[in-house]
């Protein structure tokens, strides 16, 4: 299982090799963040630590080559950005599509009995139920995750305002941007989710499934 210091070591050998130390180390990135995600999790290591030992780790191996090579932080911050979003969108579709087959289930099953909801078998309840609070897990998730990662770059440009360069801060800062700007549009779209995989013409299912919403609005 892949450990925040073996990141750490990684990254240093990466950017001690000198010139191809960019390309190697976003390639590194985009090829194993979502392994190296599953695994702290796995250990209770949050997306903050993981970003900050990134950060840390390349800071620490550039910072005595001066500004240019500072450069670095700046991509490695954004191809992080860009592989936490492209993992929760997978993520997120894959919840959503078991919450889409599940909904199916249940139409299915109120045809077959003549919309009588009462006589729906519970186990079909049960699974679209569970379907949804999957899908409301997971989302909360992913905003959880991207809302840290979003903190930890920020909290590393702070710290080190004094010696990025202004280009560099303002890279790091429009990273952070994209990050809120994601989070505001994922809420948006899950509750246009949510209402699709709720709404339905009968009164009783629709009354079931408003309980089902405020339940899962509460957790």
């Amino acid at each position: 299982m892949t450990s925040l210091e073996e990141i750490r070591k990684k990254i240093e050998e990466i950017v001690d090799r000198g010139k191809k130390a960019q390309e190697e180390l976003v390639d590194y990135i985009k090829k194993d963040l979502e392994k190296t995600m599953q695994d702290l999790r796995q250990a209770k290591e949050s997306v903050d630590r993981l970003t900050r030992t990134v950060l840390d780790s390349v800071y620490a191996s550039v910072s005595k080559a001066g500004e240019d090579a500072q450069q670095l932080l700046s991509n490695v911050a954004e191809t992080m950005r860009e592989k936490i979003e492209e993992s929760s969108e997978r993520s997120l579709e894959r919840a959503k599509e078991k919450a889409e087959r599940a909904r199916a289930a249940l139409e299915e099953a109120l045809e077959k009995v003549n919309n009588n909801f009462d006589e729906v078998e519970e186990k079909v309840k049960k699974a679209f139920e569970e379907a949804m609070q999957e899908l409301e897990e997971k989302t909360e998730e992913v905003k959880r995750d991207i809302g840290k990662f979003s903190e930890a770059v920020s909290e590393f440009d702070a710290e080190k305002a004094r010696e990025l360069g202004d280009s560099v801060k303002e890279s790091l800062e429009d990273t952070v941007e994209k990050s809120k700007t994601y989070i505001s549009e994922l809420e948006k779209k899950t509750s246009e989710n949510f209402d699709q995989l709720l709404r339905h013409t009968d009164e009783k299912v629709n009354q079931w499934l408003g309980e089902l919403k405020k339940r899962l609005n509460t957790k």
